[in-house]
């Protein structure tokens, strides 16, 4: 599995969609407020599965529901 995201990362990230591995993603709003969002593919369509703000969700609990 590849992670490519670091927790002093995700405190400070930029706006934009950040990829830790795996079809996860961190999602940062010009805002600056943070949120995990899961990609998956079902029965051929692309859907977001939003697992909740960085705020509530730290990257370990992030990629253990991954």
């Amino acid at each position: 599995m590849f992670h490519s995201l670091s927790a002093p990362f995700v405190r400070s990230a930029p706006p934009g969609r950040h990829c830790d591995g795996n079809g996860l993603y961190l999602y940062v709003q010009k805002t600056g407020t943070g949120s995990w969002i899961q990609r998956l593919v079902i029965r051929g369509r692309k859907r977001e599965l939003g697992l909740g703000s960085v705020e509530l969700v730290s990257l370990a609990e992030a990629r253990e529901q991954d």
